[in-house]
């Protein structure tokens, strides 16, 4: 028995039936698209009519710079609690960002305990000197300096219990005093 061949066949787009020829072969030449030709062509004009529209929109924005500037300035007069909205959500973006690349630049894990989950980690100064270098660089912004100053040497990723528990014994964590007291036997077992 002969193969059927399909002279019509109906488009996804307009659910025309359709001759077969009215829809064009795809990649393989054997096989056909499954919109007619008119559909793709009407497609394919407002994809292209898009990316127009955008560079237009694009030199219409800079050509009228300071009224799109002041049109925005009396938006968030207007919507101040949205403006706020808007504005804390996009800060909180980029601060993440930021802390997740240097937090991954400094090895993306604890310096003491190894611990690598991202929300527990931050960064600690190595000499104790954090209080004297947060008076020259504000605090929320120590991971853009440390990125920005090409991730010194200065600072190192601890998790916030090492940090503290460091902090508190002039830089010496727990896990290295518990390491050195396993070493020379004087950690007496529980």
């Amino acid at each position: 028995m002969p193969p059927q061949i399909f002279d019509k066949r109906t488009c996804i787009v307009c659910k025309e039936s359709k001759d077969t020829d009215e829809f064009a072969l795809i990649h393989d030449g054997v096989h056909r698209k499954r919109q007619c030709r008119r559909c793709f062509n009407v497609s394919r004009k407002a994809t292209r009519n898009l990316g127009r529209e955008s560079a237009q929109s694009k030199v219409r924005y800079h050509a009228n710079l300071e009224r799109f500037r002041a049109q925005a300035r009396q938006w968030r007069m207007d919507n101040p609690q949205r403006a706020k909205d808007t504005q804390s959500r996009h800060n909180l973006t980029r601060w993440w960002s930021i802390k997740t690349e240097v937090i991954a630049a400094y090895g993306g894990c604890c310096a003491c305990c190894g611990e690598d989950t991202i929300h527990f980690l931050c960064l600690d100064h190595v000499n104790l000197d954090g209080g004297e270098h947060r008076k020259t660089v504000k605090n929320a912004y120590i991971y853009k300096w440390a990125r920005d100053n090409n991730y010194p040497d200065t600072l190192r990723v601890l998790c916030y219990d090492c940090n503290q528990v460091s902090w508190r014994n002039n830089g010496i964590c727990i896990h290295e005093i518990i390491a050195h007291d396993l070493f020379w036997g004087n950690l007496k077992a529980a």
